[in-house]
This record gives C-alpha cells, sequence and structure tokens, in this order.
C-alpha cells in the first residue's frame, strides 16, 4: 500500500461527516419554512387527526359540561375566531303570541276591572301633598273608568279602614266614591303597608268578579314603619313578602305602586309591583300626581286611545264615547273652550246633554255620548296636550309582552290588528292605504326616541304574509320610564294603544372598539355582560349580525378574553362587506328557566378585507411535526452514506489516497544510492557484475577512482539531508515513524547493476547536478508527507510498515 494512503471507508466517513450536519439542518430548515408559508399542510393533517380522535374520545366518554366547557375555553387559541355562520333569528320577548288565536283570546277577556285604591293616611301626607292634589288624581282615574268596572277604597296609617266598598261605577256610585276620597283625613302616627294589602286580597277574593281583571294601586309617602304592638320591622316585613305575596301571584292580582316624595320606600314598593307583574312610579312631588294617575289608567284598562294632533281630536263614525284628557302645566284664567265639528263651543259652565266635564288644577276631562264626527279643537289654552280614549267597535288589538320591567338591549315582538264588533277588519279597498306603525317615547316628557313600522309581508319576525297580522321586533335602547304608542291610521280614522314599561340598566353591552398599537390588540367587537349572568349554567355569548339584503342574519360565537369573566370579543373582519345591524345576544338557564338577555343595537360597515388567520398549533403537533421531520432527515442520510455503493454508480465524489510525485521520489531514492555507494566500496564480484551487464549493453563504462571521488562526494554532503528528514519525520509523530521508517541500502550489487546501466560516469555528474537543485523540493515534498502523517495518526490507526518482510525479500535476492 502506497504512503499516505487511506482506508477507502474510513475516509468515506471522516469526508461525509459535515455533509450529515448540513443535510440534517437542510432538511429541517425547509420542513420548518415550509410549514410556515403552508400551514394547512401536515400540521392540519395532525390536528384533524387529533380531533376525531378527541372527537371519538368525547362521544365515547363525556365528561361534566362544566368541565367541558372550561377544556375548551382552554384548547380554544386566542387568536382562533369562529367563522360566520346562517343561524335563526333569536326570539325577542314575546315571540309566539302573534297569531289569530292568541288574539281571539284576548276579545274574550272582559273589559270591566275590578281596582282596590289603597291610600296613605299618615300625617306626613300633609307635608308631601298640603293640596290633596292626590285626591284630584283618584278623581281623574276614576273618570276615565267605564260602568263596567268596580272600584273599592281602603285608607291605612298604624290600621287599616274600608273606606267604600267594591261598587260599580256608574252616576249613582260616582259622588259617593269621590265623597269617601275626599273624607281621609291625614292624622295617622305610624306606616303599617302590610295590613292594608291583606285587607285588600280578602277583598278581591270575597267580592272581586272571577273574569274580571283584578288590581291593587297603593299610594304611600313613607317607609314601612308599624306600631312596636303590632310587631317588629321584620315580622312585618316576613308576613308582607312570605304569606301576603304569594297569595296575590296565586290569584293573578297585580300590586301597582306610586311613590310620593323622596321619603317614600321606593325600593319596597318597586319590588311589590314587579314580583306581581305591575308597574311602579315615582314622583317627587304632588304636582304631576295627577298624570301618574293616567298613566295607570293606560296601563291597566288598555283602552282605544286617539293622540291630540293639531290641537283637537278627529272622531270617526264608529266612536260611540269619547273621553278626552287635556292636559296643562298650570290652570289659566280663561275657561277652555271645546270645539264641536259644527263650529258649537262647548265650556264647564255650558254643558249640552251627554257631556260630563271634571276640572283638576292642571287637567280637564270631558266625556261626550255619542259625538258627532270630524274635528274636535281645543281652545283657550297654547300648546294643549292630552288623548281621547274612545269606546268604539273598530278596534286596534296590539300584542304586547306581559313584563312591565325591561332592560337595554331587550328586543320585544309587538303585533297588531284591526277588528270591528269582534272580527277581523276587512275592508279590500283600505287595507292597501292602512298604516300601523309604533314609536317609543319618553314617559315624562313625551319626547320620541325611536320609531318603526309594521309589516304583513311575512318578514322581519312577521309569521305569514297577509293574514291581516302587523308585526315588527323592537329594541330598546334607551333606559328610563317609556310609552309604547302603537297605532294604524287610515284615511277617515285613526286608532292607538299606549303601553307603559321601564327599563332598567343594559345587561349586555356591545361596542366597537378601536385597535391599539400599543397593546398590539386589533380592531374588535367587545361584549360585556353584568355580573349576575356569568352564574348562568350553559352560558352562551353570540354576535348577530343582520344585513339588509340577507333574510337570515349571522350568528358568531364570541370569544371570552382570559384577563376577565365578564368580557368577550369577535373580530370584525369576519364579516362579508355589506351594512350591518349588530347587537350581542345572552342565554342561559337560570334554576332550569331559560333566560336571554340582548345588548342594544350597533350599525357597522363592514369592508370584506380578511387578513390571514394566524393559527396557533397545539405543542404536541409541533412535537410530531419535529420528529417525523428528524426521522426523515436521519433515514435519508443512513441510505445515503452506509447502504449505497462506492465506485462509478455513486453520486458522490470519492477522494484518491495521496501518491508522492515521482521525480522527488527517485531524486531522493538515488541521493540514498549514492550515499551507500559512498559508505561501501565495490568489490571484485560487483566489478566483475557490472562488466557482464556493461558488455552486454555494449557501452562499458569508466570506473577510475576519480569518478568514484566524485560520487562519493555528493553522496556525503547528502547523507545528513536525508538523516535529517528521517529525524524530522520522526519528531512528527509515533504514526509516521511507523509508515516511513528508514530504508536500508540496496545491496551492493544493486548498486553496480544501476551504474553498469547508466553509465558510473553518468551517475555521478546526474548526482552532482541534481542534487543542489531538488533539496528544496525534498524538503516541500517531506514537509507534505508530515502533515499527511500528522493527519493520518489522529483520524486513524497507523499500518505497520513491516520491515520484516523487506529483510526476508534481501535474503532470498
Amino acid at each position: 500500500m502506497c504512503k499516505g494512503a487511506q482506508h477507502p471507508s474510513k475516509s468515506r466517513a471522516k469526508l461525509f461527516r459535515p455533509t450529515t450536519i448540513f443535510l440534517l439542518l437542510a432538511a429541517v430548515f425547509l420542513l420548518l419554512d415550509d410549514f410556515a408559508a403552508q400551514p394547512e399542510s401536515l400540521i392540519s393533517l395532525v390536528n384533524s387527526a387529533l380531533a376525531e380522535d378527541s372527537g371519538h374520545k368525547e362521544s365515547a366518554h363525556k365528561p361534566s359540561s362544566k368541565r367541558s366547557s372550561r377544556r375548551k375555553r382552554r384548547r380554544r387559541s386566542k387568536h382562533s375566531e369562529q367563522k360566520p355562520q346562517e343561524h335563526e333569528v333569536p326570539k325577542a320577548i314575546g315571540a309566539g303570541t302573534a297569531d289569530h288565536a292568541q288574539f281571539n283570546s284576548d276579545l274574550e277577556r272582559p273589559d270591566g276591572i275590578d281596582a282596590v285604591l289603597v291610600l296613605d293616611a299618615s300625617r306626613s301626607m300633609t307635608r308631601t301633598d298640603p293640596k290633596r292634589l292626590r285626591d284630584q288624581g283618584a278623581r281623574l282615574f276614576l273618570r276615565f273608568l267605564t260602568k263596567e268596572d268596580r272600584l273599592g277604597v281602603i285608607k291605612f296609617d298604624r290600621d287599616d279602614e274600608v273606606v267604600s266598598e267594591l261598587s260599580d261605577v256608574n252616576t249613582k256610585n260616582l259622588r259617593s266614591i269621590d265623597k269617601s276620597i275626599g273624607d281621609i283625613a291625614a292624622d295617622g302616627n305610624f306606616t303599617n303597608l302590610q295590613t292594608p294589602l291583606e285587607t285588600a286580597l280578602e277583598m278581591l277574593r270575597k267580592n272581586g268578579r272571577k273574569k274580571a281583571t283584578k288590581a291593587v294601586i297603593l299610594l304611600s309617602d313613607g317607609k314601612l314603619d308599624p306600631h312596636p304592638e303590632d310587631g317588629s320591622h321584620e315580622e312585618v316585613f316576613d308576613q308582607l313578602f312570605g304569606v301576603d305575596l304569594p297569595g296575590y301571584k296565586r290569584e293573578g292580582i297585580r300590586i301597582y305602586t306610586l311613590a310620593l316624595s323622596s321619603a317614600a320606600d321606593k325600593e319596597l314598593l318597586s319590588r311589590l309591583a314587579k314580583e306581581t307583574g305591575a308597574l311602579h312610579w315615582y314622583t317627587p312631588d304632588a304636582d304631576t300626581i295627577h298624570k301618574k294617575f293616567s298613566d295607570l289608567f293606560l296601563a291597566l284598562k288598555k283602552p282605544q286611545v286617539l293622540e291630540m294632533t293639531g290641537g283637537g281630536f278627529t272622531i270617526d263614525e264608529s266612536v260611540t264615547e269619547a273621553t278626552f284628557y287635556i292636559n296643562r302645566e298650570k290652570r289659566s284664567g280663561a275657561d277652555i273652550r271645546l270645539l264641536d265639528p259644527k263650529g258649537a263651543v262647548i265650556t264647564s259652565t255650558t254643558l249640552p246633554i251627554g257631556v260630563k266635564w271634571f276640572k283638576g288644577d292642571n287637567f280637564d276631562v270631558v266625556t261626550i255620548d255619542a259625538p258627532e264626527h270630524g274635528n274636535w279643537t281645543v281652545e283657550g289654552i297654547e300648546d294643549p296636550t292630552g288623548f281621547a280614549t274612545l269606546l268604539t267597535d273598530l278596534k286596534l288589538q296590539v300584542r304586547w309582552p306581559e313584563k312591565t320591567e325591561l332592560s337595554v338591549g331587550d328586543r320585544i315582538l309587538v303585533a297588531a290588528r284591526l277588528t270591528e264588533k269582534g272580527e277581523v277588519f276587512e275592508a279590500p279597498d283600505l287595507t292597501q292605504v292602512l298604516s300601523y306603525v309604533y314609536k317609543i317615547e319618553d314617559a315624562e316628557s313625551g319626547e320620541t326616541k325611536f320609531s318603526g313600522v309594521l309589516n304583513d309581508e311575512g318578514k322581519n319576525v312577521d309569521d305569514e304574509k297577509g293574514d291581516k297580522i302587523y308585526s315588527a321586533t323592537v329594541h330598546v335602547d334607551v333606559e328610563g320610564e317609556l310609552r309604547a304608542i302603537v297605532g294604524v291610521a287610515g284615511p277617515t280614522f285613526t286608532r292607538q294603544q299606549q303601553l307603559l314599561f321601564s327599563a332598567k340598566g343594559a345587561q349586555v353591552e356591545l361596542v366597537l372598539e378601536e385597535a391599539d398599537e400599543f397593546a398590539k390588540r386589533p380592531e374588535r367587537f367587545k361584549i360585556t355582560i353584568a355580573n349576575e349572568l356569568v352564574r348562568l349554567r350553559d352560558l352562551s355569548v353570540l354576535l348577530v349580525a343582520q344585513r339588509e339584503d340577507d333574510e337570515k342574519p349571522l350568528v358568531i360565537e364570541a370569544e371570552r378574553d382570559r384577563s376577565s369573566r365578564t368580557e368577550y370579543h369577535v373580530d370584525p373582519k369576519q364579516l362579508e362587506a355589506g351594512e350591518y345591524e349588530l347587537f350581542a345576544q345572552v342565554s342561559g338557564t337560570n334554576k332550569g328557566e331559560k333566560e336571554e338577555f340582548a345588548s342594544s343595537r350597533l350599525e357597522f360597515t363592514a369592508t370584506g378585507e380578511k387578513e390571514p388567520e394566524v393559527v396557533e398549533e397545539p405543542v404536541v403537533a409541533y412535537i410530531v411535526v419535529m420528529v417525523i421531520a428528524l426521522l426523515w432527515s436521519g433515514a435519508l442520510a443512513y441510505l445515503f452514506l452506509m447502504k449505497k455503493p462506492v465506485g462509478k454508480q455513486s453520486n458522490v465524489k470519492r477522494l484518491k489516497a495521496y501518491q508522492h510525485p515521482e521525480e522527488p521520489v527517485a531524486s531522493l531514492e538515488a541521493v540514498k544510492s549514492k550515499a551507500s555507494e559512498a559508505k561501501r566500496k565495490a568489490g571484485d564480484a560487483d566489478k566483475k557484475l557490472v562488466d557482464v551487464e556493461a558488455l552486454a549493453a555494449g557501452d562499458l563504462p569508466d570506473f577510475g577512482s576519480g569518478a568514484a571521488e566524485q560520487s562519493a562526494e555528493p553522496a556525503k554532503d547528502a547523507a545528513p539531508d536525508d538523516i535529517e528528514a528521517d529525524g524530522a519525520e520522526q519528531d512528527e509523530g509515533e504514526g509516521t515513524q511507523q509508515q516511513e521508517a528508514d530504508v536500508e541500502p540496496p545491496p551492493a550489487e544493486e548498486v553496480q547493476e544501476e551504474q553498469s546501466s547508466d553509465g558510473a560516469g553518468d551517475v555521478a555528474e546526474e548526482a552532482e547536478e541534481e542534487a543542489p537543485s531538488e533539496e528544496p523540493e525534498q524538503e516541500e515534498t517531506e514537509q507534505e508527507d508530515a502533515e499527511a502523517a500528522e493527519e493520518e495518526a489522529v483520524s486513524e490507526e497507523q499500518e505497520p510498515a513491516e520491515p520484516e518482510q523487506a529483510e526476508e525479500e534481501e535474503k532470498k535476492e
């Protein structure tokens, strides 16, 4: 084997170790780069497999709903969003009650009511209502009632007293009821609300009509303050809410409450009304108490109403009786004049037959039997306001939720139809010109908050097209005491119903939150729910987006903010381009009953420009991908390095073992030969051998003494260099000494043979000329050999030089 040559397999492994590392790194880099550019490649397949596997596991063994919902929320990425899907519109309050069967059941109810008026007679009433304006309000309420109605009166302070039994409201009893109200003295020292309410309940149980609408009207300016002999505050309170109030609920009797002055127990009175499904009013003074009584009548009686427009009322032929309520802030010196359609003047002192007039300090009530159809005008005051209640066979029926206390953001179904003598109004010529509308206004100021139109086109919650039932969805977007006015207007008549309700603060809030670069937060919809809604079971928070051109809205499930229990958000870029009306819908169950809440409406214009969705993959998927990548690259490297044969079929370029150049090797051998010749002179046998070869070659060289001396001198000079070179090789390392050991000088016969073939004189001259010029090349060659030997000593074991084999060959020769 040549010097410096390496074993093929070992040299190949040495060469391809950095190549293997490079291939592994390149493979991993390409895989990661490919996954970053195409996240739906292998990662998506892994995730889908994991999802299917988890789905099978969940179907086989489903954990508790609370734990599973928590786990789902933990697994959900903060960047991932639910895609919009078509979904049914969440039902509004009162949905499913707008059909003819429901309206017909309303017609079967009698118009009459049985009401008990419970009035506070404690001494404090002399301070809160010194003018006894409460008496005028009570008499105003009495004037709105008809002969189908009945009324009873109870006063209370420490004890309660029945002032007037439940009696028909007719001309005979009207004055006696008025007198009983005026005779109530305010001289009591305590306020016990429990005893009069218990007495009123017993009165309605014993004397109330079975089909009549039953109600109690409670007016007070104080707090629950019983006499100590009657029990403590806590005992009376427990009796009221633990015994009496459940009895009201069982009997279906509502308690309407009026709190007079800031000293009244507004919380207690409001709770009594709320738990019985009634309304509660508050007035800081008695100057506006008559308005509260008029609202009370509208809420309790729900009559056919006609608004005052243009300073008067328009009465049609179907009206059999009209009651005009004319309101004024302060009584003017001149009397109000009422002009009939023919121009005749009616005043409180000049009453024709069939006209009744009741004066109050801040209002007038005029009731007219069989009024002339046409325009009735009010004169004598500037900008009069009011309404008229009508007795007529042409009635507007309105379906409105029974709930009287709503929340901002609630959606209400309102439906209406027109009937004539108990049958659906049929007038094909008028159907196209009838307008069904609604508006929501502030109950105190009359300011219109919003309005809309009811339709019979089978859309926007209307169930059936052309069924003569007009429907709409009312969004409660404001807070306070509100009045809903639902009406229908034709060419010759107008009908309305006024419905009162209260709206408290929003339980769900929806806002568009702008992007925050500092917090690295994009633009998003923010949904905030009330703290009490967090306790609902199976809580669902949705964003409902309704576009004008779409029949069904898009519903997107909101994602809860990890830093808050009450905040949710939705990415606006999930909406396609268009104009949207948005609201948040929250639903859940409380004590087994489903509850729904909604936010106020929000208008939004979507551009439809979606950013690439950044999917945060699970850690497990990344681990699987990295393991697959490493195994794949390792397998390729193993097959490439270990299994593929070395040769022409190999694609890897293999380097040959290093071989010394021929000329320096020949020069080195010549120098060594000359050094050997100088050490040992040729004998007779050598000369004889040279002569024989020379004769055979036909050229006999001259072996004079001078030539021998000339050839010996350069050999002497070369010998030390050669020895130094050998010493340097020995210093380089043990491996180099074993590979390149000192070569023994050849025998004299070989030297003579070489000299005889080339000529002794020529050899000497070449040795003298070549030795000095080839010394640098020799040194370079030896230095390269030393470096190669050092590398071979570090990387692999040294092969033996086999000196014994060389000696045996020499002996044989």
